[in-house]
């Protein structure tokens, strides 16, 4: 039996679990990239492509803007394409083109060219997984393993894989950089929505627009298992390592399905002392950092 995902809407949420304070858009009138105040545009944390509701009203230059919409664009427009046709995610563009018609084209080693209803193919996503934890946290040393990429197939239906009829659709590309950034675009935005509308970090704002900086250094994450009945998840909290308060933060979409959870590293707090109150501190070993998502009470 197909299952049937294309009226997929709420109430299938955005979530935000355990820092449940300043929900909805908030003003910052100030790029969160660059700290420009000229030309300013409003941020979504999440995009709008992958049901992003809250903004940061002027919380983006137009500059950084045409940046940061270019690495979502690569990822919801290049691997998350199909996927997200088939779910019914919103989207902005496809219908002006007729981008999106209901249906894919797969063909044989024969070169047979069909358009099938993508409600009866065999339609799954494909998630860069990474297997360590962003390096910046303990102040790793980079290794081969920070080198490593693996993907995660992520199925959304139970017909038949089209490899059993001879059909294939087109390949699907993995942009890892522009996957690992947009995580990183999310939890930065997000942790200045509902945590601290004042926190900047120069040298992840930096990562995020241009790519400076190794990914492993901000970015890790952990093929998760479990299944939550909504959306996406993040998450925030703090940990003493070291005489240092490194912010992590928890992203995962999709966690309807069994999809990859992402751990970034956003800076460091400048002491105890500075940590805001709604700001969950922990006291994590590397053995336990992951936290147990479960479902929220209430949405953000």
């Amino acid at each position: 039996m197909t299952q049937n995902l294309s009226n997929l809407k709420p109430p299938f949420r955005t979530f935000t679990l355990r820092t449940t304070v300043r929900r909805g858009n908030i003003h910052v009138k100030q790029c969160i990239y660059c700290g420009s105040t000229a030309n300013l545009t409003n941020e979504h944390t999440i995009p709008f492509s992958l049901w992003g509701q809250w903004v940061i009203r002027n919380g983006s230059c137009k500059q950084c803007a045409e940046i940061t919409s270019r690495i979502e664009l690569s990822v919801c427009r290049g691997t998350l394409d199909n996927f997200r046709q088939a779910v019914g995610a919103p989207s902005r563009r496809v219908r002006k083109k007729n981008r999106w018609n209901g249906s894919v084209q797969l063909s044989n080693d024969s070169g047979e060219v069909i358009n099938a209803p993508i409600q009866n193919t065999f339609r799954f996503g494909l998630f860069p997984q990474f297997t360590y934890l962003p390096r910046g946290i303990f102040n790793d040393v980079k290794s081969a393993e920070h080198d490593a990429l693996a993907a995660s197939v992520v199925s959304i239906s139970n017909t038949q894989h089209p490899s059993l009829s001879g059909y294939w659709s087109k390949p699907t590309k993995i942009n890892s950089d522009a996957w690992s950034r947009l995580m990183a675009k999310i939890a930065y935005g997000e942790y200045i929505r509902v945590i601290d509308k004042n926190f900047r970090c120069e040298k992840l704002a930096r990562y995020i627009l241009y790519g400076e900086g190794d990914q492993s250094y901000f970015v890790g994450g952990k093929q998760d298992r479990s299944k939550i009945d909504h959306l996406n998840d993040v998450d925030f909290c703090t940990i003493w390592e070291n005489g240092r308060c490194p912010i992590l933060a928890y992203v995962r979409l999709f966690s309807f399905l069994r999809s990859p959870s992402y751990m970034i590293y956003l800076g460091d707090l400048n002491g105890l002392e500075n940590i805001p109150d709604t700001l969950c501190k922990r006291n994590l070993a590397r053995s336990n950092i992951w936290p147990k998502f479960s479902n929220p009470q209430s949405p953000s």
